[in-house]
């Protein structure tokens, strides 16, 4: 009998130790389940929007996100319809600054996830009481995506167990409304064309031109036609009888790369003149036409404007959207598998800072790989940098996330030094130098920000 609880004992012991292992690789962040920012204030803010439970509404964000919600959606925790207004708090997660602010694990069997975009949803009456969906009642989240590809599959993470569970496939789509924006746009319409005074005692043709082949002067009234050349010998105030010859022909057509000038070619019997004009006003006829200028001017400006905006917004939103319906509120990721290729680079890895931080042991700091576009996020602790791996092919970065929101970098240039000093299968020890950056990372565009430039 007392064998039999000497085992017990020891057993206890070994779950015990074992369960305060797993727990201090969760502390660090290893990725095994928990949701843990390793920042202390920087994190992906939330998109939140009032909606009428009852009737139901739409949700649609700048990138081009909309969440459809159907009518009489939510329930309290009673099982009863909410009728007051619902407050939804939705955040998305496309690249590796905003995964790793988020804290949200992304591993899969064993694997890494390489996002296409991941999505967090939640709701609450306005007054902060919980609700849920309704039996029956789902809503449709069109998510913005950036990424091309139909390899990804939908998934939902269970926070209670720690694990991603795959919902199903859909294929990406084109977004329909910047689609319909971009046709609505159409082609910006010219500037109006400035009038020009005709310059003093200049001699001028007064043609008889038919102007709707240029529609930028059929607003002028009383356009004559002036020397705009350069080449002496084309300038018609030389030759006199330029003026007063019956020209049996005469052509004006745009002359190539000017704005307003034009080729005069006149020809009668064995004479010919050719030459470049442009279109002058003179008296009345110039201030009218200045008078409208400046008015179209405005307009054109203004509409400039507008379309400019419109252009700077569409400039954020995605062209694909991947659709689902989900019925839980939660954590839901569109991903596929972050796979190494062949002449994957293996290191026995240790990992320093390029300076002395008083109270840092490096040993128990989790360092993150970025890769994969920057859309996978790969934690490095303890028990897997004896064999580090990296695909040289693809891009790189290291990350350690320091006390006070600081982080140390190893940049994907260094990364590309590495690989041509380490044969590809051949193990090899390597001291990673991480630097550290001095400024502290506030928000995750900073953070966003920080990661591209290395």
């Amino acid at each position: 009998m007392k064998t039999i609880l000497q085992d017990t004992a020891l057993l206890l012991f070994i779950s015990f130790f074992f369960l305060f292992s797993n727990c201090s690789r969760t502390i660090l962040g290893s990725g095994n389940g928990k949701i843990s920012s390793p920042f202390e204030s920087v994190n992906v803010a939330y998109h939140d929007q009032v909606i009428d439970p009852v009737n139901g509404g739409e949700i649609q964000l700048e990138n081009g996100t909309q969440i459809q919600i159907p009518e009489n959606a939510y329930v309290d925790n009673t099982g009863k319809l909410v009728s007051a207004p619902v407050k939804i708090k939705y955040r998305e997660f496309h690249n590796g600054a905003e995964i790793l602010a988020s804290g949200i694990p992304m591993k899969y069997k064993g694997g890494n996830f390489q996002t296409a975009g991941m999505f967090e949803i939640e709701g609450t009456t306005v007054d902060r009481q919980p609700v849920a969906l309704a039996d029956g009642k789902s809503i449709t989240v069109n998510m913005a995506s950036f990424v091309a590809g139909d390899q990804y599959k939908f998934y939902y993470f269970d926070e209670s167990s720690g694990e991603w569970i795959e919902r199903g496939k859909n294929s990406s789509r084109e977004n329909p409304r910047k689609k319909a924006a971009i046709e609505k746009l159409g082609q910006m319409k010219e500037a109006p064309l400035k009038p020009v005074r005709q310059s003093a005692n200049s001699p001028v043709f007064d043609l008889d031109v038919n102007l709707s082949a240029y529609p930028e002067l059929q607003q002028f009234n009383g356009v004559v036609w002036q020397f705009a050349g350069t080449e002496q010998d084309a300038d018609p105030e030389k030759y006199p009888w330029v003026f007063t010859e019956k020209w049996s022909s005469i052509q004006l057509n745009r002359a190539d790369n000017a704005e307003r000038n034009f080729t005069l070619d006149l020809k009668h019997d064995n004479k010919e003149f050719h030459t470049v004009v442009a279109p002058v006003l003179n008296g009345k006829y110039y201030r009218q036409a200045m008078a409208r200028f400046e008015k179209q001017m405005a307009e054109y400006e203004q509409a400039k404007d507008v379309r400019n905006n419109e252009e700077a917004r569409l400039a954020k939103e995605a062209d694909l959207l991947r659709t689902f319906s989900v019925n839980n509120f939660g954590i839901y990721n569109w991903d596929c598998m972050y796979k190494n290729q062949n002449d994957v680079v293996h290191v026995d890895a240790e990992f320093l800072l390029n300076k002395n931080i008083p109270g840092i042991n490096m040993d128990q700091v989790t360092v993150y790989l970025v890769t994969g576009n920057q859309r996978a996020v790969i934690p490095v602790s303890g028990y897997n940098r004896h064999d580090f791996m990296f695909n040289p092919e693809d891009d790189n970065r290291l990350v350690a996330i320091l006390p006070g929101d600081k982080i140390a970098i190893f940049r994907n240039t260094d990364f590309l030094s590495l690989a041509a000093q380490v044969y590809p299968g051949k193990k090899e020890p390597y001291r990673f130098i991480l630097k550290v950056i001095d400024d502290q990372i506030v928000t995750v565009a900073n953070l966003e920000n920080v990661l591209a430039s290395i």
